[in-house]
């Protein structure tokens, strides 16, 4: 299923908060008749959908919300970067999308629907010229700029703030520590890599790196500061699964974070890979009884006379048992062994900036198994072109372009995003 922005409709969405005045004329509207209300229910795009099952109760319990594959998030382009839109049909078919509507907002972002091929172009100045470095299963976004970070869910357009980047104490490592306070004052800001939030949204991880050091941080709600875990180092990946904190470092062992009162310590579950490097990722397998976690590392190759872009070749997929209990190492822990996987049969995976999404493709129609939909969350320039942005077919091992000419409307990652009934992307 590729995404081909020429030929896909288009929908202009505007969300605005219900006015004060508004709520007395809602007790007519929840008493309509529930066939009449289901018949304009099905006319509406989903993000009048969601919104609509939002005003009450009863109108949550009569309206089903139906189901659909991940959205892609994409923050629109800059001016400055106009000129491709006369070089890319992909590239002119996003921007007739400021020209087509007179109202249209220049802050406005860009959700493309794979099951229905259509883009919904939403205003969102909330979150104008800001980056996401995390989308959860829930709904929920977080969002960076500078120093400040916070929570922010597109459909309600809630935001929780969270403390300021500053407050990450970054412990330096030993082999520059001896260089000095005003060398560390020249280096750049903390930067979030990947986040992990919890299902009440009280608590988030976060995977933070600075030069070459990388770092596990946490934050309750209430708190002063962020506070760090103690993790083996280069931690790559976070998760929170089932009421748990899950990282993997760049050597490829995953461990459980415990957070209790304010501590936090890491207790090691499989033991490391041999030849790691790349993208490492973390998906739990929430669709069968197998209880299983995937470990996927990501291979990249540096994309020819272009500076810090690098393009995805390969996906590499293990798996070990949560719950059981493997051998003891030489340090007397017990770890479990990484198996290869050869396919992921049904399944198909959405990595990136987001928390891990699983579907069966047997449940929507068109879509094909046993493969991986990626987007580029390498923190490289997005200056050089088009992103890393893909389908990893596991069974042949080829990699297709995600975007049909090469090309997405974007100045940022683009980012998968989960649609409500966010419990379909689990069974109970």
């Amino acid at each position: 299923m590729k995404i081909n922005m020429v030929e896909v409709s288009r929908h202009y969405l505007d969300l605005p908060q219900i006015k004060c005045h508004q709520v007395g004329k809602m007790a007519k509207w929840i008493n309509l008749h529930q066939e009449l209300l289901e018949i304009i229910f099905d006319l509406c795009l989903l993000p009048y959908q969601i919104r609509m099952r939002s005003v009450c109760k009863t109108w949550r319990l009569i309206l089903k919300t139906p189901r659909e594959l991940p959205w892609l998030m994409m923050l629109p382009k800059k001016n400055q970067e106009e000129d491709h839109r006369h070089q890319d049909p992909d590239a002119r078919a996003f921007f007739s999308l400021s020209e087509q509507k007179e109202d249209h907002h220049p802050d406005a972002c860009a959700f493309f629907s794979l099951s229905k091929q259509k883009i919904h172009t939403i205003h969102l100045p909330e979150i104008q010229g800001k980056r996401c470095r995390g989308s959860f299963q829930n709904g929920w976004l977080m969002i960076i700029d500078e120093l400040d970070i916070f929570l922010f869910h597109p459909w309600s357009k809630k935001r929780l703030e969270l403390l300021h980047r500053s407050t990450l104490d970054f412990k330096y490592h030993s082999c520059i520590k001896h260089l000095g306070i005003p060398y560390m004052k020249m280096m750049r800001p903390h930067r979030i890599r990947k986040a992990a939030l919890s299902d009440d949204c009280k608590l988030m991880v976060v995977v933070v790196y600075e030069s070459d050091m990388v770092q596990l941080a946490f934050y309750r709600i209430g708190d002063d500061a962020w506070t760090d875990i103690v993790v083996p180092p280069g931690p790559m990946d976070v998760i929170y699964h089932n009421g748990q904190f899950y990282c993997i470092t760049m050597w490829g062992g995953v461990y459980l974070v415990h957070i209790e009162n304010g501590n936090s310590y890491a207790k090691r579950l499989t033991e490391n890979m041999k030849e790691p490097f790349g993208g490492l990722y973390l998906v739990p397998d929430m669709l069968t009884d197998t209880n299983i976690m995937f470990v996927i590392l990501r291979e990249r190759v540096t994309r020819a006379n272009v500076h810090e872009t690098r393009d995805t070749i390969h996906f590499h997929i293990y798996k070990f048992p949560l719950g059981e209990k493997g051998p003891l190492d030489q340090e007397k822990e017990v770890v479990n062994k990484l198996i290869k996987v050869e396919s992921l049969g049904d399944r198909v995976i959405f990595l990136g900036y987001n928390s891990p999404i699983t579907v069966m493709a047997s449940e929507f129609p068109g879509l094909k198994g046993n493969c991986i939909y990626f987007t580029d969350d390498s923190g490289a320039s997005y200056a050089n072109g088009p992103g890393d942005c893909g389908v990893f077919n596991v069974e042949d091992g080829t990699v297709e372009q995600l975007f049909a000419h090469g090309y997405h409307p974007a100045f940022a990652p683009p980012i998968w995003f989960a649609t409500p009934p966010y419990s379909s992307y689990q069974r109970d």
